[in-house]
Formats: C-alpha cells, structure tokens, sequence
C-alpha cells in the first residue's frame, strides 16, 4: 500500500474514532464559545450529578447538563452572548449566576460553591464573567461590539483591530484599512509569516488563496458582534497557517427589534494636506467619501400561528455602501523635455567639443558622467516610450522626486450580509449566513500592482467577493454536542484599461521594433527604472478567481475531569490567474544600463513572455485532531491537543505547468558551442527543455512536488492558580507546533515554463536586433521559475510562559514571553547565477548567459524551503473593562527581535532572490518586519456627567462619549539597492553596495535631505558583491493619535411603548465627529533608498566612492496621510 493511500486511510479511521469517542471540528469554536464549571459543597467536595441549566438571555433558548463524577460540567459551543447559570442539587440551595457575557472562543471557568439549604432557596450573584483566564494558555485577545464601532477605525474597516494586539507587525508599518483589493492583511504575528495568518467570518475561511493577505468580504463594523485574534499558542482545533487565528462573529437577531441606520461622510475641505502637496504648493488631493448603510436583526414569527414566544427563528440583515473619489498623492521622477532629445551633460563636463552649456534646470534630476546624445541618433522606440513620461512639474528634486500628482480614484463598495437562525427546542440551533461585496476601482495607477505612478494611463478594476455558511448544532445528551459546517468562499477580480487613460499612450504607438512572439496585449512595454527615473507599467487586462469549499463535522464530549474536543475537516480551493501573476511580460520588458543607452537604443536585457498562459490551481486540506482540556484540580489545567494535517501541493486542472528539476538537466544536451555570436541559443545544439518537468513527466506527481503526509502538530498549554494574591494571579503557558499552506501564486507561476509558455531573456541587445521567435532558430535563453522538489510546508514551532494579575474588579494585567522559531520557510534563489570568476568578465560585457551552471537558461529563480527566522519578545497587555465612571480601554506595548535570512513572506519564486546564490548564510538579519518596539492604546468613555439627568440639561449634558488610538511604533527596516548589477550576477536581487559605516542618524540630525547617511555606503569593486547587510537603516516610524467624540440623543417615544413595541427600552441618535491623525503629525512613508555610484567622465561607476550626491540617495519621498475628518450620524434602535 503506498504512503498516500496509508494516510487517507489514517484520515478514515481517525474520522470514524473520533465520531464514535465525540469529536470537535477544527473551527468549531471560531464563532462560538464554552461556559464551565466546578459545583463544591461548603467543605470543598465536588457535587456529582447537580443540575445545570444555561439561559441565552436574547433568545430565551437554553441548554441543560449535570456535573461528572468529579463536579465538572461544560457548555460547549454555545453561540456568543448574555447568559444567565442557574445550578440545582437537593439538599442545596438553588445558585443562579446572572448576566454572563460570552465572548468568541471563551473558555469561562466558574467555581461555584452550594450552600446547604433548601433546593426553593436562591443564592444569586450578579456580575460580568471572570476577568482571568484559567482554563486555556492560548494567547489571544477580543474586541466587542460596542468598543468596535466605537473607535475611531479609518475607513470603518475591522482588520485594523488587529493592529491593537501585542505581537504584531504589520508588512508596511500600519495594518490597511481597506476592503477588496486594498484590504491588505499582511503582518507578522510573533514572527510567523506575514501571509499566513487566517481569517474566518463565521467559521468560514476569508481569504484570497493566490496571495493569503485579502480579504474576501468585509463586513461592516455595524454587523460584527466581535473580533478575536488568537496569537499564540492556541488549540489543535486551528490549523492551515503558521500566524494569527483572526475570527469575526457576525450579529444575530433577538427576541427583540434592534438596527440602526447611518451616514458617514468626508470632503477634503475639512482636511489638512499632505507634506508633499503642501511643501510644492499642489492641489491638495480631492477627497468625496459617503458610507451609508444599515442594520435591522429580530424574531421572526407570525401572529397566532408560529414562534408566538419568538425564541425558535430569528434573522439579521445588513447593507452598507461606500463612495469615494480620492486624490492618491502620487511622487517619481521623470526626465525633462531636453533630456529627452538628448541633452544630458548641460555643463559639458563629459561630453568632448563642440558642446555648448546651459543653464541648470532646477526641475530636473540630473545625469552623471554621460555626454550628450544627437538627436539623429535616438532610438524611435525610445522616443515612444518617453513620451509616456509626464513632464516635471515639481522643484522638489533634492526630496527624490520632480513629478507630482494628486491622482483621483474613483471607488464604489456594496456590502450585504444576512443570517438566519433557527432554534429546535434546546436540541438543535441551525445557521445560515451569506455575505456578498462588491468593489469597482475606477483610475487606478501605483496604487496596487498593475501600473505606474503617471495619469496618462490608469486601469479599472472590479472585485466581488461571496462567503456563505451553514452551520448545525446538535445535542444528543447532555454530555455530547455534535457540530457540523459546510462553507464556500469565492472572489474574482478583474482589470481593463481605464476609460479616462489616453488611448494612444495606452497602445503601442510609436514602437518600431519586432515582438518576439504575436500573442501580446496591445499594450506598451514595460520599462525598468534608469537613471532614477520612475519604471513605465501598464498590465491590463487581467483575470482572477478563487473558490473555497470546506466542509466539517464533530462531537463535543465531557467526562470526568476531561473535555474531549476532537474532529475532522475537509478543505477544497481553486484558483485561476494567469501564470505571470498579472505582470504584462508579453508586450516586453526593457532594462537598461544608463539613460544615454536608452535613447540609443541598446538594452542590458529585453524579456518577453509569450502568452498568459491561465492556471487552474486545484488544492485539498485534510485534517484530525484531538484535544483534551484535562482539569487536574480546580486550581490546574492542562490544554493536551495533537492535530494531523495534509495540505496537499497545488496541481492544474490542465496539468499545464512545468517544474526544473536540477537533478535531471543533462550538461551533455547543452554546451558553449550552441551560442551563436549575438548571444540566442541554436536549438539543434542545446535541448531547450533539458531539467523541465511536466505532469506527464514520468516518475513525476501532477504537483511538481513532493506530497508531506507527517505534519504532525503536538499542541500543549496549562493554566495554573497558584493561590497567592488572593487567587488573583495566574500562570499560562505553553507549547506548538504548526504548518502553513502555500500561497496558490507559486504553483501558478509555473505556468510560465516552456513547453506551455516561454519567458524569452536577451542580454546586451538593439531594438533592431530583435525578431521573431522561432523554435526552430536560434533563440534566446528562457527564464525559469521553479520550486524545490522537496518543497516541505512552513513550519513554526511557538511558545510563551507569563502571568495574568487581576487589579481590583474591572482590571487584569498580563506579561508574556512569546517566541517562536520558523522553519522551511521560502528563500527564492537563482540557482543559474554565474560562478564568481565569471563576475568581472560579465561586468566587462561577457555574455552571462554564456557561463551560467545550467547552459540553455538565463535566470533560473528557485524557491527553497530552506529559511529560517528566530523572534523573542516581552508582550505586556493592560485591560480595562467599563468601570462606574464609564471607562474601558485596552494598552498592549511589545519589545521584540525578528531575525531571519528570508523577506518572511511566502511568495514566489521571482520575488526578492537572495543576493549571493552561493552564500545564503548572508542574508540572515533583522527580518523585513522587525518591529522593536509597538505600542498602542484604545479607550473608550461614557462620560458619566447628567447621565441621568432628564430634559433640556440631559440632551444637552449628557450622553457624551469619547474613544480613541494611539499608536507608536518604530520604523521597518529598509534595504538599500543598487540601481544596476555590478556584480556581474545578472539577476533579479537586490544587489546591496559596501558598508562602511552606521547609516542610521540620530533622531535630531535627520533631515528631508538626509533620513539617514548616504555615505555609510560605498560602491563595492566591481564584479564582486557588497558586504552591506540587509536591512540596517531603521525606516520612519508611526506616532498617530486617532480621535473620536460623539453625542447621543434619547429618543424614548420610539422605545419599547412606543413606536417599535418589540425594541428596546429606547432609541438613540448619535452624532459623531472622528479625527484620524488628529495632531496632523508628519509620518513618512518611504526613502529614496536606490544606490547610484559617481561615475568618471565616460560614464563607468568609480568603486569605494558613496552614492552620487545628486542621486538623492536618503532623502524622504513619501508621507502618510494628514489628518483626515470625518463626520457620522445614526440612528440606533
């Protein structure tokens, strides 16, 4: 029997034990919570078979149980809410526990005593649920609903609240506030990989499986009941991700009538203006932002004939749509009009006689050491692709940029989502939920991956995104819950060229020269940045889908001393882009060495693929586990969880990808006599496909790669209650393994090899060199992506020790060591990366296609499951529920070391290769998102002044609350990049130049002009690499306040006895006013962090020298947003 078939028979037999022993499915309690319990008599001696009834006090359901042999008893997977506990045993008095609040994925432990009496005898205790944590180790934190949509969140979008947690580094700084396309949920969470964290929507997974950091819907702010995130070391019910469990609870309806209905509003008449725009006098950026909506959720039943109590159906619905027209502050650098006709060198300095001066030209960025160009001798082609460059219209040359724009996009957002439940007496709860956004993106430029910063030419983009879910839960006896899910999730997003780009620079008007194959767009090609001169992009049209369906089942079960959770899952994904991503590489990609070759004509490397080549990705996930929360006595208990996954590798519908097994490539089948002397490839010399592997490849899986049936993942936590400060104080820790799923894009990548596609690379080449491809000429050297054959999944072993403290009733003080340890992570590698004797000889114009390892290939970029990273940290978390005086808030603050020889994000191969192919061990360093210190801090109060004041004075006084953010964070690292190879390697890394001193500058000593110190680098000799480190200059840093304050007016007639009969008490309108940045503090956002050498007067880099002076190199070129108003009103019933 082989390896797969013994493991899909381990997946049965596992399934079929645990629905036999009671099970828990992987994501049962992501929308759920438990409520537990020890009952003791006065002398402490647990009480068996005592009754115990839990009350939802919106619906009136409830549930029933007895205590075990050992007075233990467990309300699993009870949706979150108020409950009332009421605990019954003759001989005893009657104990109720009152207005309970359940939270998602809580374990709430009580401790209740009985005192004799009799059983018509009520103790009662009311109160809020316990503040520690003594029934789980996992490290997490919550966010309701009442705090949720009071904060001041950008946007009114959810995943910010993510950025409140200790623990967490978000990829650019800040978590996005954004939905659709913009919803960007990358972040290392306690050093894991940025893009594999989950996020569910009730228990749904919500993710865009190509890239693992979009969101699929974004509901709205009104309709989530609460957010959790899980940072650590949380159950073997999780899996699928290395990072974060992100759950949303969606609200449900009650047996009464609640909703509201709202308007938010902006325009950048109430704005302050960007740093940039203000500092060149621009427009400041046009700003129209509506977001309306609402949200109703109630009982459902008809008069005198069905749900007369209105406890069996209840619904919720809400609708929320956005627009928005916003100027997008967009910076580069272009060349002025005479340096386009070839005026480069206006002091003469490296241009020989007769030349004639000129006058300096403060809106222009200037050329060193390269003499002026005729005119007569400038390339057509490279007229045509100039003139996609704007003119410069800023004198802000010394800041990095002559060019800006305040860019309007054009966004439209519908968001829906409705959810029914139905009650089946205390047996059965039953839910349905389905959630549909849809986002149209009209103009859009830099802002994500498919253009340039320029107007001339923008694209429209459209995203839909649908997740759907049924959910049921049934009791079979008191002691045992079964639970089953079924969900799909889909989203597919598409762009065209923008109806208001220019037609005619959107084409290839103006281009002369011959495409290597037919098949292209008919759009311009693609030019890489020269001279410090922004790239020329434009990449429509494009196509993306993904689909998810998951299905899942368990049974709860308690005894004794155990809860027993165990379950299985099933997991199906598809994914269909294009095999390049959604790069354009099939209308060309220029690159040149200096802005006089451009003009002239001659490339450094002309690429070009020969179609888009659609993959249809196919992946399955398959999961056991079983979990046993043993309370070994009242003050200890232990977390004891063992899962099993298989996350399978990724293969096509079609089987049209191709892998490169360096294993198979035959030295023999290619060698240097197959070159001809313009540097293409004779194909009856060279086997143009000599390694390439295929699905009809024999020996070979569909996958490419190999299939891990041992992810195995041992999961260990305890909770433990010392008994000292008056069992005020608790012990957590514990211990995990977990493995991470691919992002879908590597394997679509694959698609870009030849048989079903070609990347064609040419080195040192003329337009008019260029012709048709022909598979039976000579022919270029094909590009490679590949993926080791190996290919294990990420791993991370994560682990944490700290203590929670409760001070006084309403607050608990916790501090964590948190540390994990990533292993298998993907470092991409050109495994072709020419020797270094070749380096300097490249450098000098040897043909590195030439002397590459493998002969018939350029760039061969490898993905190798071979990085690692290290991260400590010392987490502390200050919470503070609503006291008498109204007040809550929350302050995380993290001190941590990120260390890692990868970018730390699971990508493709293409992306960030590591500098030195033969020397990996180089790149180990702060990881790209080390974070040494966060803090942030959120409050909300309910002032209490005239809170009960009647009339004019309590409309007036009272009903006032403020909320708010503050967040410090320091800066992420920045690489510092040459702007061409001179190492000879002929990649696609960033070659870093030689370190010869700190660059960081001390707070006071930065300027705009100098962030940090250009000459700390100098140009290493040629053909060798640089010796700089990655990642040494600390970037700026975040220091924003977010401010929000808002009224709310009683409207008492549309309560309950008024207007809506089955509401509330009462009805509010609340107005509010929110402030984002309010202190308007300047953060900057980017660096000119591009290395530029001095040059002689021919033009050749000067070695040991810094950057050139006039290249900017350390001069800030971006900044985030001013302070933004917004205004709110609503009506809340």
């Amino acid at each position: 029997m082989s390896r797969r078939q013994l493991s899909v028979l381990l997946v049965v037999l596992l399934g079929f034990a645990f629905a036999l022993m009671g099970s828990r499915v992987a994501l049962a309690q992501e929308t759920t919570g438990s409520i537990q319990g020890t009952v003791a008599d006065p002398s402490g001696a647990v009480i068996p078979a005592a009754q115990v009834v839990v009350t939802n006090r919106q619906t009136n359901n409830q549930r029933t149980t007895t205590t075990t042999n050992a007075g233990l008893f467990n309300f699993t997977s009870l949706p979150i809410g108020d409950y009332d506990l009421k605990v019954t045993k003759e001989g005893f008095r009657q104990y109720v526990q009152s207005k309970i609040h359940l939270d998602v994925n809580d374990k709430l432990n009580f401790q209740i005593g009985l005192t004799v009496g009799a059983v018509t005898q009520t103790v009662t205790v009311a109160g809020a649920a316990p503040l520690l944590q003594t029934a789980s180790g996992e490290v997490s934190n919550l966010v309701g609903a009442s705090q949720m949509q009071a904060l001041p969140l950008n946007g009114r979008d959810f995943n910010q609240l993510v950025d409140l947690a200790p623990g967490v580094a978000p990829d650019n700084g800040r978590v996005s506030s954004g939905e659709g396309l913009f919803s960007n949920t990358a972040a290392s969470v306690n050093g894991s990989l940025s893009n594999s964290n989950t996020f569910l929507v009730n228990g749904m997974y919500n993710e865009d499986n190509g890239s693992n950091a979009n969101l699929l819907v974004t509901p709205s702010v009104d309709s989530i009941d609460e957010f959790k995130i899980l940072r650590n070391n949380y159950s073997a019910e999780f899996g699928t991700g290395t990072g974060a469990i992100v759950t949303i609870v969606t609200k449900s309806g009650t047996r009464e009538f609640h909703g509201d209905v709202y308007e938010f509003l902006r325009n950048d008449a109430l704005d302050a203006a960007n740093f940039f725009t203000n500092a060149t006098n621009t427009s400041k950026s046009k700003l129209r932002h509506n977001d309306f909506g609402g949200t109703v959720g109630g009982p459902f039943w008809i008069p005198g004939l069905y749900n007369q109590d209105r406890s069996k159906d209840f619904f919720f619905f809400s609708e929320e749509v956005r627009r928005e027209i916003r100027g997008n502050v967009a910076t580069d650098n272009v060349p002025s009009q005479r340096q386009r006709q070839g005026a480069l060198d206006p002091t003469c300095s490296s241009t020989p006689a007769p030349c004639t001066s000129a006058a300096a030209d403060p809106f222009e960025v200037p050329i060193s050491g390269e003499a002026n160009v005729a005119p007569a001798q400038i390339d057509p082609n490279a007229t045509a692709i100039l003139d996609r460059y704007p003119l410069p219209n800023a004198n802000f040359v010394q800041n990095g940029f002559n060019f800006i724009a305040s860019e309007p996009l054009v966004t439209t957002v519908d968001d829906e989502n409705i959810k029914w439940d139905h009650y089946v007496g205390e047996k059965a709860r039953v839910m349905a939920n389905f959630m549909r956004m849809s986002q149209g993106l009209n103009g859009i430029n830099s802002q994500l991956w498919g253009d340039d910063s320029f107007p001339s030419v923008s694209s429209d983009w459209k995203w839909v995104g649908r997740v759907a879910t049924l959910h049921l839960l049934y009791t079979i006896n008191p002691h045992i819950v079964n639970d089953f899910r079924f969900g799909y999730s889909h989203n597919h997003i598409t762009f065209v060229t923008s109806s208001i780009s220019d037609p005619t620079l959107a084409s290839r008007s103006g281009f002369t020269y011959t495409e290597l194959w037919p098949a292209t767009s008919g759009s311009f090609p693609t030019l890489n940045a020269v001279e410090n001169f922004g790239h020329i992009q434009h990449t429509a049209p494009f196509y993306n889908k993904t689909d998810n369906f998951f299905i899942e089942d368990n049974v709860a079960l308690t005894f004794g001393k155990h809860t027993v959770t165990t379950g299985v899952d099933i997991g199906l994904l598809r994914k269909q882009e294009p095999a390049n991503g959604g790069d354009n590489e099939n209308a060309g990609t220029l690159t040149f060495t200096t802005f006089s070759d451009l003009l002239l004509g001659n490339m450094q490397n002309y690429t070009e693929e020969e179609t888009l080549n659609t993959v249809r990705d196919r992946f399955e996930n398959y999961a056991a586990f079983i979990q046993d929360d043993y309370k070994i006595r009242k003050d200890l208990t232990l977390n004891l969880g063992l899962r099993w996954q298989y996350l399978s590798p990724l293969f096509t519908a079609h089987d049209n990808i191709a892998n490169f097994y360096n294993s198979r490539y035959d030295p023999s089948q290619c060698s240097p006599a197959a070159f001809t002397p313009d540097g293409l490839i004779d194909p009856t010399l060279c086997n143009t496909v000599n390694g390439i592997v295929t699905p009809a490849t024999s020996g070979v899986n569909r996958a490419l790669v190999e299939r891990h049936f041992n992810d195995w993942e041992p999961r260990f936590g305890l909770a433990w209650v010392p008994g000292l400060l008056n069992n005020k104080f608790v012990v957590r820790g514990g211990f995990g393994i977990y493995h991470g799923r691919d992002a879908g894009s590597q394997t679509s990548a694959l698609g870009r090899q030849p048989p079903f596609d070609h990347v064609a690379s040419i080195n040192n080449i003329t337009f008019s060199q260029l012709r048709p491809f022909d598979p039976a000429l000579p022919q270029p050297p094909v590009e490679l992506s590949a993926l080791d054959a190996v290919y294990n999944n990420p791993s991370s072993y994560q682990y944490s020790l700290g203590i929670q403290y409760q001070l006084g009733s309403s607050t608990t003080l916790e501090t964590d060591y948190v540390g994990s340890h990533q292993i298998h992570m993907g470092q991409n590698r050109d495994i072709n990366q020419p020797l270094s004797q070749y380096q300097l000889p490249i450098v000098n114009g040897l043909d590195a296609n030439g002397v590459r390892p493998y002969l018939g290939y350029s760039v061969i970029n490898m993905n190798e499951r071979v990085g690692t990273s290290r991260y400590n940290s010392l987490q502390v978390f200050l919470n503070h529920r609503v006291d008498r005086f109204g007040l809550q808030f929350q302050v995380a603050y993290t001190w941590s070391r990120n260390l890692a020889d990868t970018i730390n994000q699971d990508t493709e191969s293409h992306a960030s290769p590591i500098q030195n192919a033969y020397n990996p061990r180089a790149e180990f360093a702060v990881a790209n998102q080390n974070t040494p210190n966060s803090f942030s801090a959120n409050y909300l109060w309910s002032m209490p002044w005239f809170k009960s004041a009647r009339g004019f004075q309590g409309q007036i006084l009272g009903g006032w609350q403020l909320a708010g953010i503050v967040t410090f964070r320091t800066g992420l690292p920045v690489n510092i990049c040459e702007d061409s190879d001179y190492t000879g390697a002929r990649g696609e890394a960033c070659y870093r130049p030689n370190l010869v001193s700190n660059p960081n500058l001390s707070k006071g000593n930065r300027t705009l002009q100098k962030f940090f110190d250009p000459n700390a680098y100098v140009l290493q000799p040629l053909g060798t690499f640089g010796n700089a480190a990655r990642n040494l200059v600390v970037g700026p840093g975040i220091n924003d306040t977010d401010f929000s304050i808002f009224k709310n007016f009683d409207i008492p007639w549309f309560g309950r006895g008024g207007a809506n009969s089955l509401g509330g008490e009462t009805a509010n309108l609340q107005f509010r006013a929110e402030l984002f940045n309010v202190f308007n503090h300047t953060q900057f956002s980017s660096l000119n962090t591009t290395f530029v050498p001095q040059t002689d007067s021919n033009g050749n880099p000067l070695a040991g020298l810094p950057a050139d002076p006039s290249s900017g190199l350390g001069v800030v070129t971006g900044a985030r947003d001013p302070r933004e108003i917004q205004f709110g009103l609503k009506f809340i019933f």
